[in-house]
């Protein structure tokens, strides 16, 4: 074991590295990047405060953008009132996270994992406060503690492959994540098998989301508990979007009648130009389609055979880019849903997983450039900031089509990659 490995596997120097990000993000969202903090009091707050007044919780009986579980670490924050809401909030997501990267570690006990754990913390430094600032960064928290749930186990009898996966925990955490950010659906489709286990999953899911759905009725919910369906219908194209690239393209380049605008209600940047509202509209349908083929992947690698190890990392890591490639909706923080299928390649120690752990931190860096360094050149279309937007989204892409090509590939062509 070489000097590097001793030293990755330390700790002490990990626990330290954790401390140092996390409070080098606390600052960095409290001075130079202060905007990134801006959702904690201009959103969280002002609608947990707002349930003083009208006593409409959003998500039960009110339409709000979130599943209602997404209450909980609002009302959490609000809660701990020795302290400001937006200290108790970064104060909670960086407690989640240190929870969730000792339980990828065992606390010690895994030192395979301290590779997963080095990754994550890198990630998180290179996106920025919106890492910890945004309900992502507490699903992704959550999310992990399902990946660090997962076990492998051998089994020779399994006509599809010699290992199998145990995955009933990591589908219930999965799941009530989704009923925070809907994102973690593609960790559940990265999941799914077939024949006998298929039907087990399908009945964890269906029982976890059972049992949530009852606990909303109990609160009084009605159909707006499912109003985070239809409330993004309307949206137009973000800005950061892969799709409005090309608008925001035409507006710096002052073709046609494209502009970018500020959307006061959504409180967010968008594009307007010729076509807009019909791709706007499309975007939906091309994101079913790209994760029906997805998962049609899944199912023809479980079919030939394919490490399910394998199968379930690729197919979330695909899953969750489309998600995110075929978004109308580009928000920064979306960037950190990708550490969980690529921290899952990790933790199973798949072989040529470079492409995606590279990848997904130089996708960090250049959304923390984007988001908020350069983010006021960016509404008034200057050509860097545009460049720098045009380059994330390449390459966002470009692992979209890696992953597909890698998901495809029968177990014969896995072995001589």
């Amino acid at each position: 074991m070489n000097i590097i490995t001793r030293l990755s596997r330390n700790s002490a120097l990990l626990l330290i590295a954790i401390i140092a990000v996390h409070v080098g993000l606390w600052i960095l969202g409290s001075t130079i990047e202060a905007d990134s903090t801006g959702d904690v009091e201009y959103s969280y707050k002002l609608w947990v405060d707002a349930l003083h007044v009208n006593g409409k919780w959003g998500g039960i009986n009110a339409v709000w953008v979130y599943p209602f579980v997404a209450w909980i670490p609002m009302l959490l924050a609000k809660i701990l009132v020795f302290t400001d809401y937006k200290t108790a909030w970064l104060a909670i997501a960086s407690l989640l996270n240190i929870f969730a990267i000792g339980q990828l570690i065992g606390w010690g006990r895994r030192p395979q994992n301290y590779k997963a754990a080095w990754y994550f913390l890198a990630f998180i430094a290179a996106l920025g406060p919106v890492a910890i600032s945004r309900l992502d960064g507490i699903s992704v928290s959550i999310a992990l503690l399902g990946v660090a749930s997962l076990q492998v186990v051998s089994n020779s009898n399994d006509s599809f492959g010699k290992i199998s996966l145990r995955s009933n925990r990591a589908l219930i955490w999965f799941t009530v994540v989704a009923w925070m950010k809907v994102w973690t659906v593609a960790l559940v489709i990265g999941l799914l098998s077939t024949k006998e286990t298929l039907r087990r999953q399908l009945w964890v899911i269906a029982s976890t989301c059972g049992v949530i759905i009852a606990f909303a009725a109990l609160l009084g919910a009605n159909l707006n508990l499912f109003s985070f369906i239809w409330f993004q219908s309307n949206r137009g194209l973000q800005i950061e979007s892969p799709i409005a690239n090309i608008w925001v393209w035409l507006t710096a380049l002052k073709s046609g009648d494209s502009l970018i605008y500020f959307d006061n209600m959504l409180i967010t940047w968008q594009v307007s130009g010729p076509g807009d509202a019909l791709v706007s509209t499309l975007m939906g349908l091309a994101m079913l389609v790209a994760i029906s083929i997805t998962g049609y992947l899944i199912w023809q690698g479980h079919k030939s055979g394919v490490e399910v190890t394998r199968l379930a990392s690729l197919g979330a890591l695909t899953a969750t880019l489309d998600l995110i490639v075929f978004n109308k909706v580009g928000s920064p923080q979306y960037q950190i849903w990708i550490t969980v299928p690529v921290v899952m390649g990790l933790y199973f120690g798949l072989k040529n997983w470079r492409v995606p752990v590279i990848a997904t931190l130089l996708l960090a860096a250049l959304t923390q450039v984007i988001y908020p360094i350069m983010y006021t050149h960016l509404v008034v279309a200057e050509i860097l900031p545009v460049w720098v937007l045009t380059a994330r989204n390449l390459i966002l892409i470009a692992l979209l089509v890696w992953s597909n090509i890698q998901l495809g590939k029968k177990p014969s062509e896995n072995s001589a990659v």
